[in-house]
């Protein structure tokens, strides 16, 4: 026996530049549901209908000094010299990794009412931080909450800038 599917909905689980889809298949006739997940490429010639943005490779950014709200939703950004780099308002869901190729310090600048969380720490608005200044050194940012930037993975120890 054939059964007709009624609907299918979609939704894509991110976090730390991982991801896993999961979907619920429910059957028209009966309104019972599965959920299935799915790791690895997509592909075929099916079509995704999708509420909000839908990222599937992470978008590399060559050393921008200035991030867009579109740049940072799953981005990550190389940076290279002794530079500031400005973040746009954060709004939930944002999240980017920012890294150093060279072994100069980096300054990380919230928009004016954006808080950075530093190891827990609530920094106040508009507050910079500073990388430690050596080759490799990166921090994760994921806005949890508007106007929130958290630090979620890091190398070195990052600081308020003075």
């Amino acid at each position: 026996m054939i059964k007709k599917i009624a609907a299918i909905t979609f939704v894509i689980l991110f976090m730390c530049f991982m991801s896993k889809i999961a979907f619920s298949v429910q059957d028209g006739g009966s309104g019972n549901a599965n959920t299935e997940y799915f790791s690895g490429p997509i592909s075929g010639s099916s079509t995704i209908t999708a509420a909000g943005t839908l990222h599937g490779l992470i978008e590399i950014i060559a050393d921008d000094n200035s991030l867009s709200a579109a740049q940072c939703y799953g981005s990550a950004n190389k940076l290279n010299g002794a530079e500031t780099t400005t973040l746009p308002a954060a709004v939930a869901g944002m999240n980017v990794l920012l890294y150093s190729d060279d072994a100069t310090v980096k300054t990380i600048d919230p928009n004016g009412n954006d808080h950075i969380w530093l190891n827990g720490v609530d920094l106040t608005a508009g507050v910079s931080i500073n990388s430690p200044g050596a080759v490799g050194d990166y921090i994760v940012l994921v806005a949890f909450a508007d106007n929130n930037w958290y630090s979620v993975g890091q190398s070195g120890v990052w600081v308020v800038t003075p």
